[in-house]
């Protein structure tokens, strides 16, 4: 899973450069001729666009250099299993405190105090009994 999006990642950034460089290039529009019956060999898009093979060579170049060093995808690290289901378990965390937040805004004239919101809360985004209790349990 991690080389499928390692690979995505590449695909992403080759494309993003590859398009960089075909922008930097319409910046440097060369207009058509209009007398010259003889046409040059230089490779010429439908926007008047001129670039030379030694041109496009830099850019695929460029683009190859990019590819290389771009950095991974930053992956979810997974969940220490010592911390699971307490209340340091990350997902109990996220829950709690968007509760607090949603819980503790303004709703026209009335507002909850956070005091008034804990319990709500904790009984909601609480999977364990742990996670429910004020403090931390004792070790036996």
């Amino acid at each position: 899973m991690r080389l499928f999006q390692g690979v995505v990642a590449t695909l992403i950034a080759l494309l993003s450069v590859a398009l960089g460089a075909v922008a930097f290039q319409a910046q440097n529009v060369i207009p058509k001729p209009t007398t010259s019956l003889y046409q040059s060999s230089t490779n010429r898009d439908n926007n008047g666009v001129m670039m030379s093979r030694s041109q496009w060579i830099q850019t695929a170049a460029a683009g190859a250099a990019a590819m290389m060093f771009a950095p991974m995808p930053a992956l979810a690290k997974d969940v220490d299993p010592s911390v699971k289901g307490t209340k340091q378990d990350p997902e109990f965390e996220a829950c709690l405190s968007t509760c607090m937040y949603e819980c503790t805004k303004p709703k026209g004239i009335e507002q909850k105090s956070r005091k008034e919101c804990l319990p709500e809360c904790k009984s909601k985004c609480a999977k364990t009994k742990a996670q429910t209790m004020l403090g931390t349990p004792l070790a036996k």
